[in-house]
């Protein structure tokens, strides 16, 4: 499936599309089921479609060369969608939601604490939460029952994202962290498709508010409690302390720093797991690609735990994730909003 943009319109003549209901147009049906709504309006209208959501117009971009067209011929002339400021009341100025200049610098700080050698050095981490995650599962498997493949995926990679970014100093606190990334995670999912309407209109905006205090406390703490370290090279938000522009020298702010951890959070764990669920689901419903993936991790690993060393040696393996990415794109949907009128398709 086509990844999906919704570019913001201005001015001009207004493609064909549903028509949706006075006042609020799509925003009922686009709430019910956001991904079958756009695959059954695609399938009807074509490649370029005219949504209106309350007092805001959208086009709906499918074809690939529009996509090229909007993402790399003329990117200068797009910037990150409207509906991006709802993302900011969590991630601020991070990498998913800052742009230009800014942007720049901030990806030439972050960049070092991704090199290989640092990636290489948390395989451990990943691979010790995925044991325990196993271990408990055993009973369960032993007693042939069924369960929730998605909450089990985020809880993983929740716990994978914690302990890398701030090992094990978070301490009784981690399972305030998930909690509150839940409840956020879940109100700006609603948001994101409810941007038209003023904020106080939002269902659930007191428990949001209430978990983004619970995330900044703790973010903030855990800042301040590093600096009082020395930050020991050891986890994320240390490498994040660490960080020194090439040119001048300076480091990041507190409240960069707190940016970019919020940002790590969310990209670091929801896409990730949501991948991984449907890795499983395509996987039992695929017994013979199950089969030939089982067969490559024994061979290569046998019984011991993975390590960094041995992804270059999985290539089945790979390609058995990037084909779950194709088919089902954790990203399926961005939006970018004009600077200067501009014409796609007609």
């Amino acid at each position: 499936m086509a990844t999906h943009y919704l570019a913001h319109h201005k001015a001009g003549a207004f493609p064909p599309g549903p028509r949706g209901y006075p006042l609020i147009g799509i925003l009922p049906m686009l709430l019910r089921d956001p991904l079958q709504f756009m695959l059954d309006i695609s399938a009807r209208y074509g490649d370029v479609i005219g949504l209106r959501a309350g007092p805001a117009r959208f086009y709906l971009l499918n074809h690939p060369d529009h996509v090229k067209h909007l993402l790399q011929d003329h990117h200068r002339n797009y910037q990150k969608g409207a509906n991006l400021a709802m993302l900011k009341r969590l991630m601020g100025e991070g990498l998913v939601t800052s742009e230009g200049e800014f942007w720049l610098r901030q990806r030439r700080l972050v960049q070092p604490a991704f090199h290989h050698q640092r990636i290489a050095g948390m395989a451990a981490t990943i691979a010790d939460s995925t044991a325990a995650m196993l271990e408990r599962w055993r009973p369960i498997a032993a007693r042939g029952e069924s369960f929730n493949m998605v909450p089990e995926m985020m809880r993983l990679t929740q716990q994978i994202i914690v302990r890398t970014m701030f090992g094990g100093a978070i301490g009784e606190q981690t399972e305030a962290v998930y909690q509150a990334l839940s409840t956020v995670l879940g109100h700006l999912g609603g948001m994101l498709w409810t941007g038209a309407l003023p904020a106080w209109m939002a269902p659930g905006r007191r428990r949001f508010e209430q978990a983004l205090q619970t995330l900044d406390r703790i973010v903030f703490d855990m800042i301040d409690a590093c600096r009082r370290r020395g930050a020991d090279a050891d986890n994320l938000l240390a490498m994040l302390l660490q960080a020194r522009d090439e040119e001048t020298g300076a480091g990041m702010s507190d409240q960069q720093i707190r940016d970019e951890v919020m940002t790590l959070f969310v990209a670091g764990h929801e896409t990730t797991a949501n991948a991984l669920a449907w890795a499983f689901s395509l996987l039992a419903q695929h017994p013979e690609v199950a089969a030939r993936l089982e067969r490559e991790l024994a061979v290569v690993l046998g019984d011991r735990p993975p390590a960094f060393h041995d992804l270059p040696r999985l290539p089945y393996t790979k390609m058995v994730i990037d084909e779950v990415l194709r088919l089902y794109p954790s990203g399926w949907v961005l939006f970018r909003t004009p600077r200067a009128d501009d014409e796609i398709g007609g």
